[in-house]
């Protein structure tokens, strides 16, 4: 209860278990449709991990910069678990262009602005701790820490762990 909760946009209002899916594209030979009931037949991997919002102590630069002024709190350490995201892009198969893939998650944008979407390089996406995480410490995700799904990114600051995932996508380039 007490892991840190940083948002880049808001929570989605509406989230339900059978109704979520999770698409797999871009630069694959199969694209893929996943549900939750569908990761939970997967094998899952669990690792302990630390994410850290690259804000963390933003407040205390001088001269100040933009952004949410944190002062100290915006990191945590927790137990995830999930499906390994090579063992789902396996599947689908990445072509020889894949080069970086992207995660694109449910948050509400605001007027005109663009989804909240990461990428991170295919080596890392590949990388057996890279994880479609749906569990945190034993427990199915909360809302706020990004139910039914996130990515999990080790060692990439926090936006790079999209929450409340719906789409990855392979791409050619960042």
């Amino acid at each position: 209860p007490h892991f840190f909760v940083r948002n880049h946009m808001h929570e989605p209002a509406e989230l339900s278990a059978e109704s979520w899916q999770l698409s797999v594209g871009g630069e694959v030979e199969k694209p893929l449709s996943l549900t939750l009931a569908d990761l939970s037949k997967r094998e899952s991997h669990s690792l302990v991990n630390t994410l850290e919002c690259a804000g963390n102590g933003r407040g205390l630069y001088r001269p100040q910069v933009p952004g949410i002024q944190w002062g100290k709190g915006a990191v945590g350490t927790a137990k995830f678990s999930g499906p390994r995201l090579r063992d789902v892009l396996q599947q689908a198969g990445v072509k020889a262009s894949g080069k970086h893939v992207m995660f694109r998650g449910l948050d509400e944008v605001p007027g005109k602005v663009p989804p909240f979407i990461r990428s991170i390089p295919i080596e890392k996406a590949l990388d057996s701790d890279t994880l479609i995480a749906t569990h945190m410490n034993d427990a199915p995700l909360t809302k706020h820490h990004g139910f039914p799904a996130r990515a999990l990114a080790p060692g990439w600051i926090g936006a790079a762990s999209v929450k409340w995932l719906t789409e990855v996508k392979v791409l050619p380039s960042e």
